[in-house]
């Protein structure tokens, strides 16, 4: 207890330099292809720590590096490399670290690969629908450790892919429907391969298609409608139909997405979508209404739309308009009778005489695009007494006559004014004047108007005036005689002497004379300034000299003054109290009294005195003053120098014109005498030879001729034997060519023809025509004189002509004869023996001639189609077999192409059985045993001896299941199955087609059993050689054969006894048998075959094509055979043979030299092996890459001639003949060469 507790440490410091033991007992266990496990023993040492393993290759390097605690005695290095040595160094390390001795196993081989890569695919959804817009997604993973190549096979497109892990994927956008195999290939690089495949159906998708319409449907006529036909996607081409005339008509071009006016109605659309490769068909259809317009008419009475009263003949202006639509066809009705009738406006104007209501109703009856409509006015028409006349006045007045004017009443039935003068009805009139003639000067006359209206009602008002005649202040007052140059000085000794010429007495007061142009007034001397007719006076300068020269003067006597007259010429103008000119005389010395103290005087009163030549000098020294005149001299002469007879037709008679012939004096024989121009046509009456007395006037009738059409003019002179100075006078006349117009009628046996066409021609060439209206009339405007052929013609009817000479107008009736036009149905079902029909005369003629059977003795018929069957017509739409017409143009095919074809008669029999045919397609097809398909091997029926029954001419084969069948695409589809079924029921078939009689029911080519499907030509594909190869050939068969890899032709044309026609190229040469054409096929100016006529019989010949020196390519890559085919086989169209691939493969290569290719000899039985195996698909792909490797090494084309696509020597090939001949020749030059790189 009393000591503390000690603590007391002792370190002592170990050390461990002592080395572990090696490990014993190295075991390599459990060796792969790509892994070793190694087992050994640990030293027994307790301090063991661990154990560093080193994995090394033969060539030393440190492949891994592993640490392995040391209570674990093993080890695996996995991820090695097949077939490879490898060794492992051991090395031991205790807890201290301290290392042991390192230790070396044996060498250890992995062992080979010989495990094929595992594919996983991940499965695409099939089928699937086409969509442009979608990416299918190919994935897969390969479980491989040594994998090298990993490639997608779609439809033999090779897509080599890369990934960083085991997982791979390929995308592909936009896959067109279609059928695909896709298939994932893998190897590794011990060269084990693997693959899988798995098929992808993409199906056609529905096209998103929409037929759309604005506006939208009811619409009113006029209104623009835009109908759109159209489809999302771009391969699609929709076409827009509409029913036209009750045909459905393709309008795309014309109204697609365009604005139109549609006629009122309902129209029915249809949007039109043709199948493509990735869009099935469609149709979409719609009714489009439009409803007819209301129709706005505007009927007004003298501009007003209201009902009217007027008086009884009142004019009344009716109007009827239409205002929508702008045009239309109207008619006028006055109490329910058509009073005009006329498109767009009607006018009538009219009065009526009676008293009474009229409806005036105007109508329009309406039309496809408006409606129909009526308007109704009504008129009253009042009778009474008519008013009395107004405003009553003379308007002038002379001596003997007296002119009132009036306005008559403005009652719509005024008549007539009833006159009276002076209390005697002198005139009854509806003017608005009277002119009272015949009255005595200076009395005073009354006027007394009544007036009438048509009914005869008087209104006896008196309306009068009075009016008084006066004496004229003016009258036909002429200068008689002027004494210019008296005797001895003039001054105060001139005079002039007037004359009244008038029939009346003149007052001539206030009267002035004029002088060079200075008026000087008349102061009266000596008695009245009153003159009667044919009085004489004297107006002198100086009166008291004048009667200083003339005591015995006792006339009347007028005082003037004036300046001397002028000796030569001088202007004399007499002026009435109103300022008028009554005469003038601007008289010359040379007209006469060139003699002192001689007056110069008129020769005749009757006669212009402004002229010299009427005029002489007195015969009596100082004049005639208030007396007659001295005698002139005789003088004969026309009363006009020119005069036109007018105008006139031919042969409508001739014209004439009277002119007169005015005698001056005595003037004996008389003479008349055409002296120049158309003295046939233009003649006169004139009596040559006649006298004639002083003063007297006679008439000359002038006749211008009708028989002549022209404008014709003649001088006729006249003399006398005391005036032989000819006086002229030019007659014209124009004579025309009448209308003439030739009308009739055209009628048959009973009624007129309306709408019958009249030509009318004239020399063979058209001049007019024309057509009949509702009562069968024509009329025609045409040249007289000429001769015209004039035909009638009306649908149905024969054609008459007749020939006319129109010397006149005249009428050409026709009566035509009927000709009718028989329309037949279509023969009813066979009935004990027997088939009817109906026949109907689109003419209606009323008569049996030219009647077709109506019954016909039959068998019946076999083969047909139940209804619903979809017949293929020619605008690639659809139609139900029971709708198909006569005349209706279906889809037909001529051997290579679809063609449109007719449909000519048609039969629907009862049948008691059906057959349905499965297609690989899903399609089916239902027909009757004894009806032909077209297969890949010609035309075949499930009962080929029931087909003949029908067609003996027609070579059909039996149809089976696995028969492939043309359908409309250009594919043949394989029948899956056929079921029977016995039923009675109903069928149709299209009997008669023209041209190939044949056509597409529910897409597929059935023929209709009228006749063989056509003629065919050959075609020959041979190869050339050396030796020759001989073909038979007729007419329009072709040979095709290869040089140099570019292919030519030959087209035989006319076959006969003598000569062959063969066009070889572009070129056509004449063969005669034993003839030899050589040919430069390469164009190197060396020959390189011949073309040989060896034999010529009948329609053919035997011609051998031989080849010169064969290229050192490959020397042919068709087998070596030339012969027809048997001729016992059908003229039908033989479908190349359709081969697996591996099959292709092994006709393509089987016919290559061994010896040529080296190693290829030994792999030749390989090949043939690995086609026969499982898998020849996934084979070839190999054999493929093999094949282009050992054509590169051994130089040779003809491992890449395997590669083209070969037949056989000679292969027959249907062609239509008529397609034959317009084929080109020139393919020989067009076909381009192909390189080996590219044939590879």
């Amino acid at each position: 207890d009393n000591y503390n507790p000690l603590n007391t440490s002792l370190f002592v410091n170990v050390t461990d330099d002592v080395a572990p033991e090696p490990v014993t007992d190295i075991n390599a266990t459990n060796i792969t292809d790509h892994s070793i496990n190694w087992e050994w023993t640990e030293p027994s040492d307790d301090d063991l720590n661990h154990t560093i393993v080193i994995l090394f290759n033969s060539s030393d390097n440190i492949i891994n590096t592993r640490t392995i605690n040391h209570t674990l005695e093993t080890v695996t290095f996995d991820n090695l490399d097949y077939n490879t040595i490898y060794y492992a160094s051991f090395q031991t390390f205790d807890i201290a670290g301290n290392a042991g001795n390192v230790v070396n196993s044996s060498d250890v081989t992995t062992l080979p690969d010989t495990v094929d890569p595992v594919i996983t695919v991940t499965a695409l959804t099939s089928p699937q629908t086409f969509d442009p817009n979608k990416t299918y997604i190919f994935q897969a993973s390969v479980d491989e450790r040594h994998l090298d190549d990993v490639w997608l096979d779609l439809n033999r497109t090779i897509n080599q892919l890369t990934s960083n892990t085991s997982d791979y994927t390929y995308n592909i956008t936009t896959l067109g429907a279609g059928n695909y195999t896709y298939t994932w290939f893998a190897n590794d690089t011990a060269g084990n391969t693997a693959n899988e495949s798995l098929d992808l159906i993409v199906e056609q998708a529905t096209p998103a298609c929409t037929l759309t319409f604005d506006p939208n449907s009811p619409i009113a006529y006029g209104i623009e409608t835009n109908a759109s036909c159209s489809c999302a996607n771009t391969e699609t081409n929709p076409t827009l139909w509409r029913n036209i005339s009750g045909i459905m008509t393709d309008v795309t071009a014309a109204e697609n997405n365009q604005n139109i006016t549609l006629p009122a109605g309902t129209h029915n659309y249809i949007c039109n979508i043709s199948e493509t490769q990735n869009y099935t068909a469609a149709s979409i259809s719609a009714d489009y209404i439009v409803t007819p317009t209301n129709t706005i008419l505007n009927l007004t009475i003298d501009g007003n739309n209201s009902d009217k009263t007027v008086e009884i003949l009142t004019s009344v202006n009716i109007t009827g308009t239409i205002i929508e639509p702008t045009s239309g066809y109207l008619e006028l009705y006055d109490n329910g009778n058509l009073i005009n009738s006329g498109n767009n406006i009607l006018t009538n104007t009219t009065s009526y005489t009676s008293a009474g209501t009229h409806n005036i109703t105007l109508i329009f009856n309406g039309t496809v695009n408006s409606t129909s409509i009526s308007e109704t006015l009504f008129i009253t028409v009042t009778d009474a007494l008519p008013g009395s006349i107004t405003n009553l006045s003379f308007a002038a007045k002379s001596h003997n006559w007296i002119y009132w004017t009036w306005d008559n009443p403005t009652d719509a039935d005024f008549n007539e004014s009833i006159i009276y003068i002076d209390g005697v009805n002198v005139a009854n009139t509806s003017d608005e004047y009277y002119n009272a003639t015949g009255l005595t000067e200076n009395t005073t006359y009354t006027i007394n108007i009544h007036t009438k209206d048509n009914n005869g009602n008087i209104n006896t008002t008196d309306v009068t005036n009075s009016q008084t005649t006066p004496i004229p202040t003016t009258g036909n007052i002429i200068i008689n005689e002027i004494m210019y140059d008296a005797s001895g000085a003039d001054s105060n000794h001139e005079w002039i002497e007037i004359y009244n010429n008038d029939s009346s007495r003149i007052n001539i007061s206030n009267w002035v004379f004029n002088s060079d142009s200075t008026n000087h007034n008349l102061n009266l001397i000596n008695g009245s300034e009153i003159l009667d007719s044919g009085e004489y006076a004297v107006i002198v300068q100086d009166d008291a000299t004048f009667l200083a020269d003339y005591p015995a003067f006792n006339g009347i006597l007028f005082d003037s003054s004036w300046s001397d007259f002028s000796n030569t010429n001088e202007y004399l103008e007499l002026i009435d109290s109103d300022s008028n000119t009554i005469d003038i005389v601007n008289y010359s010395s040379s007209w006469g009294n060139d003699t002192a103290g001689y007056s110069l005087e008129l020769n005749y009163t009757y006669m212009d005195n402004s002229i010299g030549a009427n005029w002489h000098t007195s015969f009596e020294n100082g004049g005639t003053p208030g007396a007659p005149n001295s005698h002139p001299p005789s003088v004969i002469s026309w009363n006009a120098s020119s005069t036109n007879i007018g105008s006139g037709e031919v042969g409508s008679g001739e014209i004439n014109i009277s002119e007169d012939i005015n005698s001056i004096q005595i003037n004996n024989n008389v003479s008349v005498i055409c002296n120049s121009g158309d003295c046939l046509t233009i003649t006169d009456n004139w009596t040559d030879g006649t006298d004639m007395n002083n003063g007297e006037t006679q008439p000359v009738i002038f006749t211008c001729d009708d028989s002549a059409a022209g404008n014709f003019s003649a001088i006729f002179d006249l003399t006398s034997e005391d005036d032989q100075s000819a006086d002229k006078i030019n007659v014209t006349c124009e004579m025309v060519l009448p209308p003439t117009f030739l009308s009739g009628t055209v009628t048959n046996e009973t009624t007129v023809l309306e709408n019958a066409t009249i030509v009318v021609k004239q020399g063979g060439s058209l001049f007019n025509n024309t057509s009949t209206d509702s009562s069968g009339f024509y009329n025609v405007s045409v040249i007289y004189g000429d001769i015209y052929a004039v035909t009638a013609s009306y649908p149905g009817y024969t054609n008459q002509t007749k020939t006319i000479t129109m010397n006149e107008s005249k009428i050409v009736d026709f009566n035509m004869s009927c000709n009718p036009n028989w329309d037949c149905t279509s023969w009813d079902s066979c009935s004990g023996g027997t088939q009817t029909r109906t026949c109907t005369d689109l003419n209606s003629c009323g008569v049996d001639t030219g009647k077709p059977s109506e019954s016909r003795s039959c068998t019946n018929p076999k083969s047909c189609f139940p209804a619903g069957t979809k017949i293929l017509m020619a605008d690639n739409s659809k139609k139900n077999i029971e709708d198909i017409k006569v005349r209706d143009i279906v889809m037909g095919f001529d051997g290579k192409h679809n063609v449109p074809v007719e449909v000519l008669e048609l039969e629907s029999p009862v049948r008691d059985h059906m057959y349905t045919l499965s297609f690989e397609d899903s399609t089916i097809l239902k027909l009757t045993a004894e009806h032909p398909l077209y297969t890949t091997k010609g035309w075949k029926s499930l009962s080929p001896r029931s087909t003949a029954e029908e067609n003996p001419q027609l070579n059909v084969k039996q149809l089976k299941l696995g028969d492939k069948v043309l359908n409309s695409n250009g594919k043949y589809i394989k029948i899956t199955d056929i079921n029977f079924k016995e039923k009675i029921i109903q069928t149709y078939n299209l009997k008669k087609v023209s041209k190939y009689n044949n056509f597409f029911a529910n897409n597929f080519l059935a023929h209709n059993k009228g006749s063989p499907s056509g003629t065919y030509s050959e075609t020959y594909y041979i190869n050339l050689t050396k030796q020759g190869v001989a073909v038979e050939l007729e007419e329009d068969d072709e040979v095709i054969f290869d040089f140099e890899n570019e292919s030519h032709e030959a087209l035989a044309g006319s076959v006969n006894t003598g000569s062959l026609t063969l066009k070889v190229g572009d070129e056509s040469y004449v063969f005669e048998v034993g003839d030899e054409l050589n040919f430069d096929l390469n164009e190197d100016s060396e020959d390189d075959m011949s073309i040989t006529l060896n034999k010529l019989e009948y329609s053919k010949a035997t011609v051998i094509f031989k080849l010169y020196e064969e290229p050192e390519s490959f020397l042919s890559s068709f087998p070596d055979t030339t012969k027809k085919e048997e001729k016992n086989e059908s003229k039908e169209e033989k479908q190349p043979k359709e081969l697996g691939s591996a099959e292709i493969f092994r006709e393509e290569i089987k016919d290559i030299q061994p010896e040529t290719i080296g190693g290829a000899s030994m792999f030749m039985g390989k090949i043939n092996k690995a086609l026969n195996s499982p898998y020849p698909k996934y084979v070839m792909a190999g054999i493929v890459i093999l094949l282009i490797a050992i054509a590169v090494i051994n130089n040779s084309e003809k491992i890449s001639k395997a590669f083209k696509k070969t037949s056989k020597n000679i292969t027959k090939k249907k062609t239509n003949k008529k397609a034959n001949k317009n084929k080109k020749a020139n393919k020989n030059k067009k076909n381009k060469k192909k390189t080996k790189k590219e044939k590879s």
